[in-house]
């Protein structure tokens, strides 16, 4: 089928070579519009369906009163998703794919972005309301590694719509600068402050007191600590295996006399 001369302002139409309505060669509308500086062709319909030049003339100036008022057009709210539905299929894919299940993200997703970004679509949404979105964080007196943190799940979950095909667009983090951090250590403990430290836990809780021990004597984070598990220690040679650290990639550490005595080695 080929576009004919117009019939309308606007609006094309193309005879079948092969359906068929009352006798004659079906009829399909077209029309033909502007929206951000490119032309938009968008098929209305056969004749056979009960569409005619003057009906697609009129769906074509609904479509010119909604750019002109900054409106959505029906075809753009098909696809644009809303945040909350990638957001959704993200959490999914982290809990499969992250360290921890990825349960920080959903944690922060869940109360700091749900809230504002959730019934907005990707094209809704700005570098100004993500601007907007850190000022508030930081006002309610959010650490500046934890807002950080935040505007990374933005920018990962936006990423993941467009590598996924569910968004053709910019990443609106692009325009919006990231919260300096402060998290230069200032001191350290000395030998005779961590002795002190350990006899003081020791009175409270022996758990803790070994937990300090550990973290100490071999330098694991929390989160490392907490997910140590029996088949990590090899007391033969001194060794601890640290699994699913923070940077994602496994190491050892060196086991102390002193951690050794707490395994009871």
């Amino acid at each position: 089928m080929k576009r004919a001369s117009t019939n309308y302002c606007g609006v094309y139409e193309r005879k079948s070579d092969l359906r068929r309505h009352n006798g004659k060669y079906d009829v399909c509308f077209d029309i033909t519009y502007k929206h951000q500086g490119k032309k938009i062709w968008e098929k209305v319909g056969w004749v056979s369906e009960g569409i005619s030049a003057k009906v697609a003339s009129g769906i074509r100036a609904e479509r010119i009163r909604n750019i002109r008022h900054g409106q959505e057009l029906p075809r753009q709210k098909k696809k644009v998703p809303y945040f909350k539905d990638v957001a959704a299929k993200y959490l999914e894919w982290a809990s499969q794919n992250q360290t921890r299940n990825g349960r920080e993200d959903t944690y922060r997703y869940k109360k700091y972005l749900s809230p504002v970004l959730d019934n907005k679509r990707l094209n809704e949404i700005s570098s100004f309301d993500l601007e907007r979105l850190k000022s508030q964080l930081m006002k309610v007196g959010l650490a500046p590694g934890t807002v950080k943190h935040c505007l990374v799940i933005f920018r990962q979950i936006f990423n993941k719509a467009v590598s996924w095909g569910m968004y053709k667009g910019d990443n609106p983090i692009k325009g919006v600068k990231m919260p300096v951090l402060q998290n230069q250590r200032e001191r350290f403990l000395s030998h005779e402050e961590a002795h002190l430290l350990l006899l003081e836990l020791k009175k409270t809780s022996k758990q803790l007191h070994d937990m300090a021990v550990i973290s100490l004597h071999c330098g694991l984070r929390a989160g490392e600590l907490f997910a140590l598990k029996g088949q990590d220690l090899d007391f033969e040679n001194g060794l601890m295996h640290v699994a699913d650290p923070k940077n994602k990639e496994s190491r050892k550490a060196f086991m102390t006399e002193d951690v050794k005595t707490i395994h009871g080695a």
